[in-house]
């Protein structure tokens, strides 16, 4: 099994990261779309934006679940991670984040994009060496969710999943994180 601190540490340094970024500038247009509705997360733990279903879905169950409280800036955050090192070829993660999400546009590589119908930053990271897709998703002013998929296994063949399919991985965690959060938002 993966090591939870490693997995983790990874999380609060992209974390360090986007608390820096500066894409947006005070004042400016708001990149995004119009929320169809405002999901209070840093309310929601962030180990049940997964159901039991959909992590069975993706090989893990909820037992599979790690929980942080990492402090990202001077906020704290609320993340889990879900991983199984030896029967899945990702590994997951749902961090909640009391940050505006205009903070992450514009950095190396970064896109806008729509998820679930809420604004995204793409961003993506060791793209040819253990890829990573993260989506920071505007989901309430001032607070994100941001949904990582990291590559942690092997396919049959023995090749890597690519870093497109890491980030088809991550619009399909952040399209259930999405759902099932609407459904536990206060």
């Amino acid at each position: 099994m993966i090591d939870v601190r490693c997995h983790l540490g990874i999380l609060v340094v992209a974390g360090a990261v986007l608390a820096g970024c500066s894409g947006a500038a005070e004042g400016a247009p708001d990149p995004f779309p119009p929320r169809p509705q405002p999901i209070e997360v840093m309310a929601i733990d962030p180990c049940r934006v997964l159901t039991p279903e959909q992590l069975a879905s993706r090989g893990l169950t909820p037992e599979d679940s790690r929980y942080a409280e990492p402090v990202v800036g001077d906020a704290t955050t609320h993340v889990c991670g879900w991983s199984e090192i030896w029967t899945v070829d990702f590994g997951y993660s749902a961090q909640m984040m009391p940050v505006d999400a205009a903070r992450a546009v514009g950095g190396p590589g970064s896109r806008v994009q729509v998820v679930a119908g809420y604004g995204a930053v793409r961003n993506t990271a060791r793209e040819d060496t253990s890829p990573m897709c993260e989506l920071v998703v505007d989901v309430a002013d001032g607070q994100v969710m941001r949904l990582q998929v990291r590559v942690v296994g092997r396919k049959p063949d023995g090749s890597t999943p690519s870093i497109d399919e890491a980030c088809r991985e991550a619009e399909l965690l952040a399209a259930d994180a999405l759902g099932t959060a609407r459904t536990l938002t206060p």
